[in-house]
C-alpha cells in the first residue's frame, strides 16, 4: 500500500533507513510516512577514544562502507551534515538508542537535529542496554528489556501506518 508506507532498521540499517528516506524526499518518487532508527549509526567519522575493541572493528566497517575522506560531507553517508531543508521533508521518527552504546550520541544528534527542523520524533533510550540488545545475537539480547522495545517499535509503527 503506497499510501503507508514506513522504513527502519537497527544500527547500520538506521544509517540505510535514513539515506532511503533523504532520497525518497529529494526524488520524490514516492512518498514514506515514516522511519525508524534503532541504536543507529550516525557519524561514520566521530569513533570515540575507546580501549574497546569494538573501535578496531568500528574503523574497518567505516572504510568499507565509504571513501571516508571524499564522503565526508555527503548526507547520505554522513546523515549529521544533512541540510535543515532536506531534514523538513522528512517524515516522522522513531528514535531508539542503547543507554550503553557509544553510537547513542550521534543517533541523539540525529534527533535533536530532526526535532530542531519540525519532524516529529518519538526518542527512547534504553538505559544499561547495549548495541544490538533487540536482536538475537550473542552477547547482546537483552531478555528483559529486548520483548519491551520491540512492542514499542511495533506500536510506532502502527500508529504511523495504519
Amino acid at each position: 500500500d503506497t499510501d503507508h508506507m514506513g522504513v527502519g532498521g537497527c544500527s547500520s540499517g538506521g544509517h540505510l533507513t535514513v539515506g532511503t528516506c533523504m532520497l525518497a524526499a529529494q526524488r520524490k518518487e514516492f512518498k514514506l510516512r515514516y522511519q525508524m532508527h534503532v541504536y543507529p549509526g550516525m557519524d561514520n567519522y566521530g569513533i570515540p577514544d575507546t580501549t574497546d575493541d569494538a573501535i578496531e572493528v568500528n574503523t574497518m566497517y567505516i572504510n568499507l562502507y565509504s571513501d571516508v575522506e571524499a564522503t565526508k560531507n555527503d548526507p547520505l553517508v554522513n546523515p549529521l551534515t544533512a541540510s535543515d531543508e532536506l531534514l523538513q521533508q522528512l517524515p516522522p521518527a522513531l528514535v531508539l538508542t542503547a543507554g550503553a552504546d557509544w553510537l547513542k550520541g550521534p543517533a541523539d544528534d540525529f534527533a535533536n537535529r530532526l526535532m530542531q527542523n519540525g519532524v516529529p520524533v518519538t526518542y527512547w533510550c534504553v538505559a544499561g542496554a547495549v548495541h544490538a540488545f533487540t536482536i538475537h545475537f550473542p552477547g547482546c539480547w537483552d531478555e528483559e528489556r529486548a520483548p519491551k522495545a520491540q512492542q514499542f517499535m511495533l506500536d510506532c509503527f502502527r500508529q504511523y501506518l495504519l
